[in-house]
Formats: C-alpha cells, sequence, structure tokens
C-alpha cells in the first residue's frame, strides 16, 4: 500500500467518525447566529478540506490533537464568516429574548450538568452547583448564550466579540456583570438557608 492510499484511508476513516459531531459543534455556533442554517455544514466542509491540505502533517498525531485541529478550524471558520459578514445578531446583549422567540436553542442545556457540578461527596456542594446551574439557565438569553461561548466552548473575550458584533471590552463588561450577579444571588440563597 502506498503512502499516499494509506492517507487517504486514515482521512476517510477520520472525517466518517468525526463529521457528525463537527455539524453538531457547527450548528450549535450557527444556529442563533445571523448566518443561514446551511452555514454550518459549509463551514465544516470547509473545515474538512483545509485539514485535508495538511493531512500528511498531522495523520500520525494521536486522535485527540487531529479532532482538536478539527474543531479549531470550524471554530475559527465560524468566526471569519462572523467577521466578513458583520450581521451577526447581537440580540439579548442589551434586552432579553424570549427563549424561543427567534428560534433558538436554549445553548445551556446542550451543557451536560455534570459540566457545572465537581464530582463530590459533600451533598452541600452538589446542591450548591444544582443551584447555580438553575441560576444560570435564567440569566438572559445573550448573557447565557456568552457563557456558554466563554465557559463552554471556551471562546476569548476577542472572538465572543467578534460572533456578537461588539468590542472586546462589552464582552469583558456583560461577563463581569453576570459573575457577580450570580455570586450574589448565590450569596443571599446561602444566607436565607442558613437563617
Amino acid at each position: 500500500m502506498t503512502l499516499t492510499t494509506n492517507l487517504r484511508e486514515t482521512f476517510a476513516a477520520f472525517y466518517e467518525s468525526t463529521a457528525s459531531s463537527m455539524n453538531v459543534y457547527a450548528w450549535t455556533l450557527v444556529r442563533w447566529s445571523a448566518l443561514a442554517p446551511s452555514a454550518g455544514e459549509d463551514i465544516v466542509q470547509d473545515a474538512f478540506l483545509s485539514v485535508w491540505e495538511v493531512w500528511s502533517g498531522i495523520a500520525f498525531q494521536p486522535d485527540p490533537a487531529r479532532r482538536s485541529y478539527l474543531r479549531t478550524t470550524v471554530k475559527n471558520r465560524f468566526l471569519d464568516l462572523c467577521r466578513k459578514s458583520r450581521t451577526t445578531k447581537r440580540s439579548g446583549l442589551d434586552e432579553s429574548v424570549k427563549e424561543g422567540e427567534d428560534g433558538c436553542v436554549d445553548l445551556i442545556e446542550l451543557a451536560p450538568e455534570s459540566f457545572w457540578s465537581q464530582p463530590s461527596s459533600d451533598a452541600e456542594k452538589q446542591v450548591l452547583f444544582k443551584e447555580l446551574l438553575d441560576m444560570v439557565r435564567s440569566l438572559p438569553e445573550g448573557e447565557k448564550r456568552m457563557m456558554y461561548l466563554r465557559y463552554l466552548e471556551e471562546l476569548t473575550v476577542e472572538e465572543i466579540g467578534t460572533v456578537f458584533g461588539v468590542n472586546k471590552s462589552t464582552v469583558v463588561r456583560k461577563l463581569k456583570n453576570v459573575m457577580e450577579e450570580l455570586r450574589d444571588r448565590l450569596s443571599s440563597q446561602a444566607l436565607k438557608e442558613i437563617i
């Protein structure tokens, strides 16, 4: 078997094992943006083409490294489209959007509950994390989306600004305000339970 044939076969297997999850990932990014719904598929296909171009250099890397490279490529393609279109929705940044009003999914609901909870035998800690999850779910849609992008998708504040069409300082301010609000709500909830 030639090296070229081996590269094609490993790429085909990689594509088969990752295409579905990358389409879901792109869908979560594109779903609530002003980009056309089909943009998610285009982003993923473009990302796979980019990966194919460098496949000979990454084909023999461990699978998690290749998946990480692909996921980063999908994220970067999405951000590029947002920069080019400059039509990304700003909904929820300055006003609350009713759930479902704009056809959006609740992105925080996509996160596994285990993300928000730390494995612990301490029942009080588990209750505290459950309350935090409920508080995040009750945030206005835009703030919830920012939390999702920052803490689940691990986008930088610059990248979140690109997605929402605002500058970095606006994102920092919004995230800081949300964290302070959550801290205050958690503190007052804990005090109520003590009294």
